[in-house]
């Protein structure tokens, strides 16, 4: 069936309005009032002190690519460009942008390059068409997002990438193409507030409502965008940008000509839990994507795992967060030791062997954690609590052993469950790793 785009666009209208009643990040004063009734994000602004956090994620992001092509996944990494250089003119006189920042972009990217990762050069054609004037923005003025101006140059310079890329188009060519159709509403709409209005400082004035241009795309006679077909070979995981309600997903199914499965994920819990919570998705784990599109903001770049400013379970030092990404990742586990049944419920002896991860499949009724408890040959126990679905449906569980610790039990328990049950336990070899930045 194909989709009517006024429904499309009326979907898109309410999904906007829902956005917007939403904070960029719950703190007053972050949002910058520019000229001509420009709002801006203090954090697009990176600075010098921040080098040491975007070296950690560079770095990882190299290994997470090796990791992810050493399992027939192929990662692209598109960096939207920050708002303040894109538009800087707008900038108040004391924001202007400092050397540091006007080349942050192009260094980044090209240290991303030098460390391996297939990434996206947005910055350049969001430059040019910014540059052109020809009142088209890619950002919106009082949102820090892209305008759906902007996600579909974006969607549009990721297709141009992949088919450049020998590897990124083999892996795209082997995907069933399908014949979307993108057409824009010729009446503007209107937003109700933009997220930066609501974290701007006391005192300042109300802005009048922003006016935006939004498009609708079809999926092909005999398909539709919402119908649930067979798992898309390619994945998009991001962050907000990556919204639906911001246009890209669709932009990119136009621009690629292919389906895509979209996932995105909120600042505050940013997009490492966001990219460790799809490996960990049914839909990865029975069926991984060919082609993984990895959006970031180019703030993000300086918020790795271990960026402090974040709830405490939601930030992971880089190397035990890529351990546990690539115990997801592997698709064949290489016997490294031994599991035995224990003399209670729920409870095992392990012999690992070397560096190694726990890999079975887990259901659970009632609650949505459990607690894994093990104890290491010197007597001392270790507790961590593990996220499962609690609706009694089977599920991946991987745990990766800590390292050079020799386990000597390993117990499962959660309170008020009515089932907890572990199969096809197994002691795994952990690949290799490359050293990352601590």
């Amino acid at each position: 069936m194909r989709m009517n785009p006024k429904r499309l666009w009326a979907a898109l209208a309410a999904g906007l309005a829902v956005q917007f009643s939403a904070p960029v990040a719950a703190q007053e004063g972050a949002g910058i009032v520019g000229q001509n009734d420009w709002l801006y994000y203090l954090y697009d602004i990176t600075n010098e002190s921040e080098q040491p956090s975007i070296a950690k994620s560079i770095g990882l992001f190299a290994a997470l690519s090796d990791v992810l092509a050493a399992n027939d996944t192929r990662m692209v990494l598109a960096v939207v460009p920050a708002k303040v250089r894109v538009y800087p003119e707008n900038l108040p006189p004391e924001r202007a942008p400092t050397p540091f920042l006007i080349e942050h972009y192009r260094k980044s990217v090209q240290a991303l390059r030098q460390g391996g990762v297939d990434v996206v050069d947005l910055e350049t054609p969001f430059l040019a068409q910014a540059r052109a004037g020809d009142g088209e923005l890619l950002f919106m003025r009082l949102d820090s997002h892209w305008s759906q101006t902007g996600a579909l140059l974006a969607a549009e310079r990721i297709a141009e990438h992949a088919a450049g890329n020998p590897a990124t188009k083999a892996a795209l060519d082997a995907l069933p193409a399908r014949a979307y159709t993108l057409e824009w509403n010729p009446t503007p709409q209107t937003l109700a507030a933009g997220d930066l209005t609501s974290i701007l400082p006391a005192g300042t004035p109300a802005f009048e409502p922003e006016q935006v241009r939004v498009f609708g795309v079809t999926a092909p006679a005999g398909g539709d965008l919402l119908a649930e077909d067979a798992a898309p070979g390619i994945a998009l995981m991001g962050s907000s940008f990556s919204g639906a309600w911001t246009g890209f997903p669709d932009a990119l199914r136009f621009a690629l000509q292919r389906d895509v499965a979209d996932l995105s994920v909120a600042a505050d819990r940013g997009h490492w839990v966001g990219l460790e919570l799809y490996l960990r998705d049914d839909g990865f784990q029975t069926q991984p994507p060919k082609l993984l599109i990895v959006e970031i903001p180019e703030r993000g770049l300086a918020a790795p795992p271990s960026y402090p400013y974040r709830e405490a379970r939601y930030i992971s030092d880089e190397r035990t967060w890529l351990r546990r990404a690539t115990a997801w990742i592997t698709r064949a586990c290489i016997p490294a030791g031994t599991v035995g049944a224990g003399e209670t419920a729920g409870s095992w002896t392990l012999q690992p062997q070397g560096d190694t991860y726990l890999s079975a499949t887990l259901a659970v009724s009632g609650p949505n954690q459990i607690a894994l408890t093990w104890r290491d040959t010197a007597g001392a126990v270790t507790t961590q609590p593990f996220d499962v679905r609690g609706d009694g449906t089977w599920q991946a569980f991987r745990l990766p052993l800590p390292e050079g610790a020799i386990i000597e039990a390993l117990t499962l328990a959660s309170e008020g469950a009515a089932a907890l049950q572990l199969e096809d336990i197994a002691l795994c070899r952990m690949p290799t790793l490359p050293a990352v930045s601590q």
